[in-house]
Formats: structure tokens, C-alpha cells, sequence
């Protein structure tokens, strides 16, 4: 089942017997696992957390009935289980207590289908999959989490929040944290606000330098650079942002070139649909050919960055811009 449906269930009170949840995201995880406890609220003697190497204790807790209650909830921390142990929770859940709710998790990011443990939960439908997110998908969660806060997160704030923090679903629960004190009684929050809590002056941002190279306005472009440079933006990081944006074009000429339509390409590209039909205009314009050129240019930077410490990064990057922008 998917993290949502997990939470819709944690919430209706009809839990299974097992929950086994995977995923990279540990955040997210724990978050999902937060919230479960708060919905079964169990008392001290209902209640059992337990690392992953005491399987005998925890299939012990698992197999006895609540206390003065409905329902036993039994958590194993840490998702390194040994062999033994996997397979005494594997023989539990042949039989499992109806009145206790086991939840595991796993760092893997699926099911593996050798797994007799994983296998014995999934009988119960009760594996939970916290695939990574995407960049709309992180957004659109940054701007639902902030109305259930009270606040409406502008589009574009989500986005800048979600290209430079990532799509670690933890990480951008701190950032919104940090962004929602940060706008303190304010009941929007518009991109201005969310770059200035990131720490970039609206002048001088990374993500407005890839939008300028695209465009070729390279006067402006260095500018920013310099801007960049001076506030300590890591090169890297800058880097980063063209190359993606290079990346991002060649792809909506290639997916248009295979017939894919135009309003198909925001979803296809995870960006709004103004911005991808014009990033595809910029690309119909530059030709496919220009494109590559431009992506192994930036390839070829980070590689002599990384290898030649005697380069002075601005200078390198200040070349790539002049390139890419001729």
C-alpha cells in the first residue's frame, strides 16, 4: 500500500496485524510510525518498542493479549534484523494475534521477493512502500503541509524550497519548519520569503541563473554569478542548477520529438506547465545538437573541478557561462 493509504487506515482504527514499511526515506518512516501510535494511543502496558535483535521478546509482546484494552501495539526499532530473527517473526505472522498491531521497518527500498518475512507481511496486505518522492511531488506536499499550518505556500516558494533542499521528505519538514517561523503571522508565503529563509538576497539566487543561461542573457547571468560567488553559494551547487536545466530541455525536446504532447511535458519534466512550455521553446530554439554540447560542457567542468584544485572555480564557471550563453 502506499504511504497514504497507510495513513488513512492509521486513522480509521482498522489496523492490521502487521505493517512492514520500506523506503529510503526513514523521515518519513518514523513519521508515518508517529502518527500510528498517536491514533492507537496506547497506555505503558499496551505499548512495546523494541529493537530488531530481540525477536524472541518481541514475538513474546506480539503474541500477548492487550491489557484492558482493544489493541497491543508493538514496534521494532532499526531495520537491521538478523536471519534468526526474521524468520521467528516470519512464523509469528503464519498465526498472528488478531488484537496486536507488529509493525517492522527496512531501509530497502522494496520488498524483495526472496524475503520470507516481507512475504508473510504482504499476506496481510500490510507492506507500506515510502517510494522517493519527485519534485512535484515534494512540492505539492510542502503546500499542503503548510495550509493544514494555516498558511498558503505560493507555488514557486515550494518550488525553490524543494530545488535546493531535495526531496528528502525530512529534511523539507525542517525547512517548511524553519520557513513557517520565519513568516511568523503571515498567512502567505510567497518565493521572496522562502529565499530570503534560505539565506539568497532576491537579486542573487541560484535558481534564477539557470533560467538566465537558457535564455542566453549572458550579461545578466554572469552578474548573478558574481552575486553567488560573493554570498559563498558553493560551486557545486551552482553547477548543479545549470546542468539540471540543460538536462531538463533536452529531455522535453526529445520526449516532444517522440510524439509525447505539449501539456503531457509538465508531468513528464515534474515542473509547472508554464515553465515547462517554455523551457521546450528555448529547446526547439537551441537544437538538440547545441544541447548535448552544452551538457557535456558541464559535465567537463565538474570533472576539472573536482580533479584540478588549482582551478579557480569562479573562473571556470564564469567560462561555462560565456559558452553556454553564445
Amino acid at each position: 500500500m502506499t504511504p497514504e493509504q497507510f495513513a488513512q487506515e492509521t486513522k480509521s482504527g482498522k489496523l492490521r496485524p502487521v505493517y512492514f514499511l520500506f523506503g529510503e526515506d526513514a523521515a518519513a518512516r518514523g513519521a508515518a510510525v508517529k502518527a500510528l501510535k498517536a491514533s492507537v494511543a496506547p497506555d505503558p502496558f499496551n505499548l512495546n518498542e523494541l529493537d530488531a535483535e530481540s525477536a524472541e521478546e518481541a514475538v513474546s509482546a506480539a503474541n500477548s493479549p492487550p491489557v484492558f484494552s482493544d489493541r497491543r501495539l508493538v514496534l521494532v526499532r532499526g531495520s537491521r534484523m538478523p536471519a534468526e530473527a526474521r524468520r521467528a517473526m516470519a512464523e509469528y505472522l503464519a498465526d498472528p494475534l488478531p488484537s496486536t498491531t507488529l509493525v517492522l521497518q527496512s531501509d530497502d527500498k522494496k520488498p524483495d521477493a526472496r524475503d520470507a518475512l516481507a512475504n508473510a507481511a504482504a499476506k496481510h496486505g500490510g507492506v507500506v512502500v515510502f517510494a522517493p518522492l519527485g519534485e512535484d511531488e515534494a512540492a505539492a506536499r510542502l503546500t499542503q503541509e503548510a495550509k493544514r499550518a494555516g498558511v498558503t505556500l505560493a507555488a514557486d516558494a515550494a518550488e525553490a524550497v524543494v530545488e535546493e533542499a531535495g526531496t528528502h521528505w525530512g529534511i523539507l519538514r525542517s525547512e517548511l519548519d524553519k520557513l513557517l517561523l520565519f513568516a511568523k503571522d503571515r498567512k502567505t508565503i510567497s518565493r521572496e520569503d522562502a529565499l530570503a529563509c534560505l539565506g539568497y538576497r532576491q537579486s542573487a539566487n541560484p535558481f534564477d541563473l539557470p533560467r538566465l543561461v537558457m535564455e542566453r542573457k549572458r550579461v545578466q547571468a554572469l552578474e548573478v554569478l558574481g552575486r553567488l560567488f560573493e554570498e559563498g553559494v558553493s560551486e557545486f551547487q551552482v553547477l548543479s542548477g545549470i546542468s539540471r536545466e540543460v538536462n531538463r530541455a533536452l529531455k522535453a525536446r526529445r520526449l516532444r520529438a517522440a510524439g509525447v504532447a505539449e501539456y503531457q511535458l509538465a508531468g513528464q519534466l515534474r515542473m509547472p506547465p508554464f515553465a515547462a512550455s517554455k523551457l521546450l521553446q528555448q529547446a526547439q530554439a537551441l537544437g538538440e545538437a547545441r544541447l548535448v554540447r552544452s551538457l557535456k560542457a558541464c559535465v567537463e567542468t565538474e570533472a576539472a573541478l573536482k580533479s584540478k584544485s588549482w582551478l579557480d572555480p569562479q573562473i571556470e564557471l564564469e567560462r561555462l557561462v560565456a559558452r553556454l550563453t553564445s
